[in-house]
Formats: C-alpha cells, sequence, structure tokens
C-alpha cells in the first residue's frame, strides 16, 4: 500500500500536487471538492476525503450535535459566560448567542464528520502526512488534531507573510510550519514557537515569479479585460481583515476606507493621464466587494477601469506596470515580479493596527513607496511609474526584502516544501507530536496504576508525558514505551497504559490486540476513550455511553471493572474522556472442561424450541434460560430466550436479552430485527436504533437500516 497525503490547500494545490507526485509514489486525498478542478486540468489522480463520508457517520453526527447543541445553548445564558462579554448590551448580546448557536450547530457536525471521515481514511489507506494551508481555522485545525490523535504528521504550508495582529497565533497546531524567511521563523520563536517547529522552505506559489513572465500573459489579460496593452496598466489589490476577528471588529470600515481612498486617486489620475487604465483586484475573501465597488467607481467616474477577480493573479502581475496594495501578500509578489508598488497604508485608518504585534507588513527601507495619506496615493502612483530615479531606488531595495520577505528569488520553494514533506512521509517520528494531554487524565492514569505492580508498558503517542508523570510518583517501577502498538513483545508487564485517548473501534481493536499480547494475566489495562465517540454499554444496556466497545472487549476477554468519566476541561477539542480500567482474567479452562456446560445448552436449547413450536412459551423462556444458564456466550441462546419472553409480553426482559444477544454476536440479524420489533411494542424504537448503531450500522453488517 502506498503512503497517503491529505491536503486541504485550494491555492497552488495543483503545483504541489504534481511535485508531491513527481518525487513520490504517494495517494493523494483532497478535502474541498472545489481541488478537484484544479487537478483534473493537469491529469492528476486524486480522491476526494468526502469519499470515506457514510450515511453511518452523519447520523452519528446528528445525534451528537442534538446532545451538545443543548449544552451550548445552555451554556450561552449562563451568568458566567454573559459575564465575559460587557461591551454587549443585551439587544446586542440576544442578536449574539443566536449567531454562535446557529455557527456552531452547524460547524459542529461538520467538524464531527471530517473526524470521521479522516479516521476511515487513515484505516483504510497509509495515511501518512497532512498538508493544510493553515491551522487555526475549523477545518484544518480539527483534522490537524485528529491527525495527532492517529500518530500522523501535519504539515502548515503558509501562503503568505504573518503581519499584525491578524495571521500570527501564539500556538502553532500542525507538527511543523514552513514559512517563507528566516524572519518569519524569528517572528515564530520570538513568541515561543520552537524552532525546530518552523521550516524556511519559501513560498512556492511565488516560484513563478522569479522567471520572467511571457510576453503573451500581457496580450492574455489585456485581451479578457479588454485593456490596451500599449497602454500603462496600474493594478489595486484589495486587502480584507476577517468580521469576526477582533482586528475586523474593531476596524470594520478599514478595507472600504482604504478602497474609496484608492479610487478617488484613480479619478484623480484618470483626469490627469487619460491614456492610462486601472484594474482593482478584491481579495477573494471579500464576498462583498463586487457591489461595493461598483458603486464607489460609479460615483468616481474613472475611465479605462475594469475589476477581475477571475484571472491568476501572477498574470495580473504580468500584465501591470505599477501595483498598488495596502499591506498585501500580493505587494511581496509584485517585488519578485519587479514591479514598482506602492503601499497605501493610511495612518487614520489602521488605529492602532501596525502598532500590534509584529506591526506592518512592509517597513521603511523595504522595495516599496510608501502612502500615508490619502492625498499621497496618487503622486506615488505617478512616481512609480514616471519617475526613474523612484523606479531606480525601488531596484536597489529589491533583493533585500526578497530575502526578508521570501527567503530567496531562485525559485525553487517548492523543491524544498516538497523535500520537507517527503522527509516526513519517510520518518513520521522526527516529526510528529504526541497529542497534548490533560492533566487531569495524566493523574487518573498514573493514580489507577495498583500497587503491587511493578512493571508497565505504556503504548501510544503521548508515551513520554504518561511516563514522565508515572516516574515522578512510582520510582519503584519499570516503565517500557511504545509509540506504536505491536503484536509480539518479549515480555509480558503487570499494567498496560494507553497514552492516547481512543476514539474509534479500529483504534481500540489495534490496542486492545496489542495489549492481550503484552499483559499478564490478573494484569490491568487502562483505556481512556474519547467518549464522544466511543460507546460502551451499561447495567441498563441503554446506550448511555458510546460506541460497542463493550462487543469489543468481549472479543479480547478483558473485563471492565470501572469507568471514570472526565469532564471537558483545556483544549475543547478534547471534550469529554471515559477512562476504562480493565482486567485480563485467568486462562479459562480448556476445552475438555467446557464440554459438559456445552452439551447441557444444546440439550436445553433443543427443548426450548421444540416448546416454542407448540406454543407453550412459559415452558420454552424456562429451557431457554437453563441453555444461557449452562453457556452464556451464544447469542442464538440469548435471541431464543428474548423471543421466548417477548411472545409472554415481558417486553422489557426480552429488549435486554436481545442486547445480550448482540453483545455476543453484533452481526447476528435475527437479534437485530427482534430487538426492533420489541422496542416497537415498549416505546423504546429510538433508543434501540441508536443502540443498534452503537453495535455497528446496518451497513457494516450486511442488514438494512429501519426507517
Amino acid at each position: 500500500m502506498k503512503p497517503t497525503v491529505l491536503c486541504t490547500l485550494l491555492r497552488g494545490i495543483d503545483r504541489l500536487a504534481e511535485g508531491l507526485l513527481d518525487r513520490m509514489d504517494v495517494e493523494l486525498v483532497v478535502l474541498y471538492e472545489e481541488i478537484g478542478p484544479l487537478l483534473d486540468q493537469r491529469g492528476l489522480p486524486y480522491r476526494l476525503l468526502d469519499g470515506f463520508v457514510t450515511n453511518d457517520m452523519r447520523r452519528h453526527a446528528e445525534q451528537e450535535l442534538i446532545e451538545r447543541g443543548r449544552t451550548v445553548v445552555e451554556t450561552l445564558h449562563t451568568p458566567a459566560f454573559r459575564a465575559e462579554w460587557p461591551h454587549y448590551d443585551a439587544t446586542a448580546w440576544e442578536r449574539l448567542s443566536e449567531h454562535i448557536t446557529a455557527v456552531v450547530k452547524e460547524d459542529f457536525f461538520q467538524e464531527l464528520v471530517l473526524i470521521d471521515a479522516m479516521r476511515r481514511c487513515a484505516a483504510e489507506t497509509d495515511l501518512r502526512l497532512l498538508v493544510v494551508h493553515q491551522d487555526v481555522g475549523r477545518d484544518a485545525r480539527t483534522l490537524v488534531h485528529t491527525a495527532r490523535q492517529l500518530g500522523v504528521s501535519s504539515l502548515h504550508v503558509m501562503h503568505g507573510f504573518p503581519y499584525g495582529s491578524c495571521n500570527l497565533e501564539s500556538k502553532v497546531y500542525a507538527d511543523i510550519v514552513a514559512v517563507a524567511s528566516d524572519f518569519v521563523r524569528d517572528q515564530y520563536v520570538s513568541v515561543g514557537i520552537p524552532p525546530e517547529r518552523v521550516a524556511v522552505t519559501g513560498n512556492f506559489e511565488w516560484d513563478i515569479h522569479c522567471r520572467p513572465p511571457l510576453p503573451e500573459h500581457r496580450e492574455t489579460v489585456c485581451e479578457r479585460l479588454n485593456l490596451d496593452p500599449h497602454r500603462p496598466i496600474i493594478l489595486y489589490a484589495g486587502t480584507f481583515a476577517q468580521r469576526l476577528s477582533a482586528y475586523g471588529h474593531r476596524y470594520p470600515d478599514r478595507s472600504r476606507k482604504h478602497t474609496e481612498a484608492v479610487l478617488d486617486a484613480f479619478a484623480l489620475l484618470s483626469e490627469r493621464h487619460p491614456d492610462w487604465q486601472f484594474v482593482l483586484r478584491p481579495h477573494p475573501s471579500d464576498l462583498d466587494a463586487p457591489e461595493d465597488v461598483s458603486q464607489l467607481q460609479q460615483a468616481s467616474r474613472i475611465s479605462a477601469f475594469r475589476m477581475d477577480r477571475e484571472i491568476a493573479i501572477a498574470y495580473c502581475l504580468a500584465a501591470a506596470d505599477v501595483l498598488a496594495c495596502t499591506d498585501s501578500n500580493v505587494g511581496i509578489e509584485a517585488v519578485l515580479a519587479g514591479k514598482p508598488v506602492v503601499n497605501c497604508v493610511v495612518d487614520k485608518f489602521l488605529g492602532d493596527r501596525s502598532c500590534e504585534r509584529l506591526g506592518p507588513l512592509f517597513r521603511e527601507g523595504d522595495a516599496v513607496l510608501f502612502a500615508r495619506r490619502p492625498d499621497e496615493i496618487a503622486p506615488r502612483i505617478e512616481a512609480a511609474l514616471t519617475d526613474p530615479a523612484a523606479q531606480q531606488a525601488l531596484q536597489n531595495r529589491r533583493l533585500a526584502t526578497i530575502q526578508r520577505l521570501n527567503h530567496s528569488p531562485d525559485g525553487k520553494a517548492l523543491d524544498r516544501v516538497c523535500a520537507l514533506a517527503k522527509d516526513m512521509i519517510e520518518r513520521p517520528r522526527n516529526f510528529t507530536r504526541p497529542p497534548d494531554l490533560r492533566p487531569d487524565l495524566q493523574r487518573l492514569l498514573v493514580n489507577r496504576v495498583p500497587e503491587d505492580a511493578r512493571n508497565v508498558l505504556i503504548i501510544g503517542s503521548a508515551t513520554e508525558d504518561v511516563a514522565g508523570a508515572l516516574q515522578q510518583s512510582r520510582s519503584d517501577l519499570a516503565v517500557t514505551l511504545s509509540q506504536h502498538p505491536e503484536t509480539t513483545w518479549r515480555s509480558t508487564y503487570d499494567v498496560v497504559i494507553v497514552a492516547v485517548p481512543t476514539s474509534s473501534v479500529a483504534e481500540v481493536e489495534g490496542a486492545l490486540s496489542s495489549a492481550e499480547a503484552a499483559i499478564a494475566p490478573r494484569g490491568t489495562l487502562l483505556v481512556p476513550f474519547a467518549s464522544r465517540e466511543v460507546f460502551i454499554l451499561d447495567e441498563s444496556h441503554t446506550g448511555i455511553r458510546k460506541r460497542g466497545i463493550e462487543v469489543v472487549l468481549s472479543r479480547h476477554g478483558f473485563v471492565c471493572e470501572d469507568l471514570i468519566d472526565l469532564d471537558a476541561e483545556g483544549d475543547g477539542y478534547l471534550g469529554q474522556v471515559a477512562v476504562a480500567v480493565l482486567r485480563k482474567p485467568r486462562p479459562r479452562p480448556t476445552d475438555e472442561a467446557n464440554a459438559k456446560p456445552r452439551a447441557e445448552a444444546v440439550d436445553a436449547n433443543a427443548e426450548g424450541e421444540t416448546l416454542f413450536a407448540k406454543g407453550d412459551y412459559a415452558g420454552a423462556a424456562a429451557a431457554f434460560a437453563k441453555a444461557v444458564a449452562a453457556w452464556d456466550g451464544t447469542a442464538l441462546l440469548h435471541n431464543n430466550l428474548g423471543a421466548s419472553l417477548h411472545a409472554l409480553g415481558q417486553s422489557d426482559a426480552a429488549y435486554k436479552r436481545f442486547i445480550h444477544a448482540l453483545r455476543c454476536d453484533p452481526r447476528n440479524e435475527a437479534a437485530r430485527e427482534n430487538l426492533r420489533q420489541v422496542a416497537q411494542n415498549c416505546g423504546r424504537a429510538a433508543e434501540a436504533e441508536r443502540v443498534l448503531r452503537l453495535f455497528g450500522s446496518d451497513e457494516a453488517m450486511g442488514g438494512a437500516q429501519a426507517d
């Protein structure tokens, strides 16, 4: 099986995918459907992550959404949470809480489906690497955390330059972040990011600017925009601040005010230079730009004005004679392409933003002309286009600016990014960080190690964290670490600890198979489960806990002695956690010792079937109960007893007996259908469907899901 790479990038995905496939024999999985046409154009093979999504995953997410959505609404209306937003009055708070509720419901559902899809992808492929375009947004951050739980490396290929307080986070979630230059790396290190987690590669999307543009690029752009290639073209690249960001909330009009000022300058230049042509390119995230700009342009009466958001920015820059921007990464691309840049950063529009965190993108001494007042914009554009001295000054500063912002103008950033990805695929243990374990979970795992234990095996990607906490409290223990579960071990252990909350049946199966081979008889196994995912049936058989772990445990012969729930704490993505304390029983009696009770069960079952056929349901129930008492590990016997109890009108007792049958064999179709029928009679139909999902979907079991 070839290694698999999961990508969330949109910009530059075609070049990155081609670069990876040229250098490695890998399978490519992509997150967004919009990526498909980009790869199809180059004939590159790929799969969509959505192809790993099943109807059962969506049903599970819907059920979780109901439970979690109720909690969100209750939290929003608590006085403690309301006190965190003192600057909102009652009316504004009501609108905000409604918006938060709607967003959380939509995001939470999609997040759950993403997590399930990625886990299935990891189970069915050799998933080695996750490549994200950022790691603070919902989709990418969810996948990064899931990758860490799965022991999969993650690489954040940063598109642009982190400046001001908008883009830089004091916490990097991906294992490695690939940045444009040493200067950017130093900024991350300055806020506490370990330098070994920041790789300097340059921005591979900007490699195209390190090669001379073809003459036909300008002609192509002019033809599409109905411009004259022989007349000057001034391009303005708009900027954008997310409306839900802190900065966007404080300065919501910053982008519009800069655009107004630039269009006013364009109108003035249009009067002075009638042969000049003007193009505005809105930021891709500014969905309101077309309507806003059209209104502004009509008011300013600029001749030879065009707006475009379809043509690739590299082609637009190739066609432009001057770029105007507002601290935009497009400005860096223009410097790389050798174009004059006018950076329109009007002080009165920016507030205190330029003094925060990293400050502005461009600085004095960079290869740009600054316009800090609206009336400076037009003169700076004129100088960039007509003043040889200004043009020479910009050219003299170009190399130093490139080195500060994008490594070098060698055009080999894609080679460096692909080499890094290849290294992460081939040597994942050198890059993959362990999941962040909650302190209360560490304490619980340590405290549940029996006093008489002498040797402990810790398996999973967070072994070192748990081992450190354990050795601080129990110096008498011999501790062995293994990041990856094995099926054979050189010795047996008194205690086996799974160091990361398991979230899927496949993960639990792997952990238990490994522990079964490693643990001594009567040994203790500590397994944390992400209770959002993992259902464990309680004694009332109502499925309050999570997904069919009871079934998995029974396959491996472990006895669950205790189950401890931990409430959400620390990073929200961990949510609630349940820790199972399991014991491995002593070896079972030999087949010879089992022969007598098995024979008694066979005889009693035959008697029960005869009585049931005659309509003697009470006699049949007594016979089947005798069979179960003699040999209780067979689904057939429990199902037969349940059918007899159902015929006697004892629906609740029958309901529990059918669940016992499914615990013995989740694939038993008769028990599944009988459970549905008896649930209809006792008003537990919805509960039964939920319990059946815990044992596995009907799709997986080969049956048909009831409506």
